[in-house]
């Protein structure tokens, strides 16, 4: 995922520094905006998104350390986030659902009916509506478990909500853990940065 800059990007990159908060500061349509590099992460159990209506930001679900980095359905206020990137990983070894999420193992290697299904991001509209084997990085020539599948860039919105649909293929099984990832840059008011 990382990219390697040429002289003349790292030159115009770090003019964009702030001295205040030694963040870059870019001017945007909302105003000049701060970035933070980020990922928001959110993870669970595929036989149990069915109930949900295959959604996996749950309003119920508030953030926890390792298991979701998004509040219920939700970005935090003044905290609109640029997306670059998705992928998911899983971990499908037996008694991971008995042993909790915080044992998990993650692996870009996806179980069939997932690779076999539909993920859906949309907020205000879709954003994003590819197939399983797109965000897993199966079978991907560099073989990476540190891969993401680089989207056109999408920016999700504050107390907003935000929809994430997985459609499965086939049937889930117990002990399949997923982990789904977004990285990008949070973009924050300068001052509040």
């Amino acid at each position: 995922m990382l990219q390697k800059l040429s002289i003349q990007e790292i030159v115009a990159n770090a003019a964009a520094i702030d001295a205040k908060n030694s963040l870059a500061v870019i001017p945007t349509n909302l105003g000049n905006k701060a970035l933070k590099s980020r990922v928001h992460y959110a993870a669970g159990f595929l036989n149990q998104i069915g109930s949900n209506g295959n959604e996996l930001l749950l309003t119920s679900q508030p953030a926890s350390t390792g298991v979701k980095s998004i509040d219920k359905n939700q970005l935090a206020s003044g905290m609109d986030f640029l997306c670059v990137g998705v992928r998911f990983l899983f971990d499908t070894t037996a008694s991971v659902q008995t042993n909790g999420l915080a044992t998990a193992i993650w692996a870009s290697k996806a179980p069939a009916n997932f690779k076999n299904g539909e993920v859906r991001i949309s907020q205000n509209g879709d954003l994003l509506n590819v197939s399983g084997t797109a965000v897993t990085n199966f079978e991907a020539s560099t073989g990476n478990d540190d891969d993401f599948l680089a989207i056109t860039p999408v920016i999700l919105r504050a107390q907003t909500p935000i929809s994430i649909i997985v459609l499965l293929g086939a049937a889930a099984a117990a002990d399949q853990a997923y982990k789904i990832e977004l990285v990008g840059y949070d973009l924050t008011d300068p001052s509040k940065a």
